[in-house]
């Protein structure tokens, strides 16, 4: 099953992607991490195979329809 999860440098958003990506669900994420969590607390979810992070805002809407 696939996934697509914004505001992963949130609260929620991270900690729901950290659960799908121990159950290897693939994962689509989208923030523009302007607030929340730091790279650092990423690492586990940049590593891993089953997911594409895209660094941009929800508000562009151009830049959405070409994920």
């Amino acid at each position: 099953m696939n996934y697509f999860i914004t505001g992963i440098a949130g609260f929620i958003g991270y900690h729901l992607a950290n659960f799908l990506c121990q159950k290897n669900y693939k994962i689509d994420i989208l923030d523009n991490f302007q607030r929340g969590k730091n790279d650092a607390d990423l690492t586990l979810l940049i590593k891993n195979k089953n997911v594409n992070i895209y660094s941009l805002d929800i508000l562009d809407k151009n830049k959405i329809k070409k994920i």
